[in-house]
């Protein structure tokens, strides 16, 4: 007699409604933050807020694209919302002169979009400010801009010269917190939405299963490949979130934030027991 096969229709709807769970959980640690914003006693959490509340956006978007069956867009943004994450856990433990980077890093860019440029061949495409902004007047913005440009006069790209596995690390040694779901997310997401990104075949086939050995035969078979993926995605994404309640009460251990990490665990529990009622006897 077969083996009863688990019931992987109620796991992914389990799976997505924790997803679910963690981006809401997030959408209310930013309102709690905008509500108490002037009583808040830690300066980067007081700063970053708004990039909480993009986690948000972000989480909620690839929550509706996955739903209507947008799964490579679904991939696209769920790189940039890892990016987000990883960034503002990295930016609340990081030591002083990289946080200020951070900071300087916005503070140029804002500068340097008022006047840009793009050269094909002989010809030139030019989005300019009619105003002006005279750095001499602006101490710190010319310190950010100088910062941020090369030997060669060139701007410079990247605001930290360390990579997600290395900020990741840092965010490990902070607390002892736990980065496998941001582990498994980069390992998961992070190339194949470079590919969807960047316009590659690979890139714009992924999603339908052709490079894993398995060709879909029939609607059937697509729909199960397209759950399959976005399982993942919802699990991997839904416990990366869950690390940054951890890292939130890491730094700003007031009851609050140990009530956020607590129902974020909480969730978590929960998925576990509902998941194990759908295995097989």
């Amino acid at each position: 007699m077969a083996a009863k096969q688990p019931d992987y229709d109620q796991i992914y709807k389990r799976v997505q409604g924790y997803y679910v769970q963690q981006v809401l959980l997030t959408k209310e640690l930013y309102e709690y933050q905008f509500d108490e914003w002037e009583k808040i006693a830690n300066q980067r959490i007081q700063s970053l807020y708004h990039l909480l509340m993009s986690i948000y956006i972000a989480g909620n978007a690839i929550n509706l694209l996955a739903l209507n069956n947008f799964l490579s867009e679904s991939y696209m943004l769920a790189r940039a919302l890892l990016e987000k994450l990883i960034n503002y856990m990295y930016v609340l433990v990081c030591e002083e002169d990289e946080y200020q980077k951070y900071l300087n890093y916005t503070k140029q860019k804002g500068y340097r979009i008022l006047n840009r440029s793009f050269i094909v061949g002989d010809q030139k495409a030019e989005l300019k400010w009619s105003g002006s902004v005279n750095l001499d007047d602006n101490p710190e913005l010319r310190e950010a801009v100088n910062q941020f440009t090369s030997g060669k006069g060139k701007a410079i790209t990247r605001w930290t010269s360390l990579s997600l596995a290395e900020r990741l690390n840092v965010i490990r040694g902070k607390g002892n917190i736990k980065i496998e779901g941001l582990m498994l997310s980069t390992l998961g997401i992070y190339d194949d939405a470079s590919e969807a990104l960047h316009g590659t075949l690979y890139g714009s086939a992924f999603h339908f299963g052709f490079f894993e050995g398995k060709i879909p035969a029939k609607v059937e078979d697509l729909a199960e490949t397209y759950r399959s993926k976005l399982l993942f995605l919802f699990f991997a994404l839904g416990t990366s979130i869950a690390s940054l309640f951890d890292v939130i009460y890491n730094v700003y251990p007031i009851e609050k934030s140990k009530d956020f990490a607590k129902q974020s665990q909480t969730y978590m529990g929960e998925l576990q027991k509902s998941i194990d009622q759908y295995k097989p006897d």
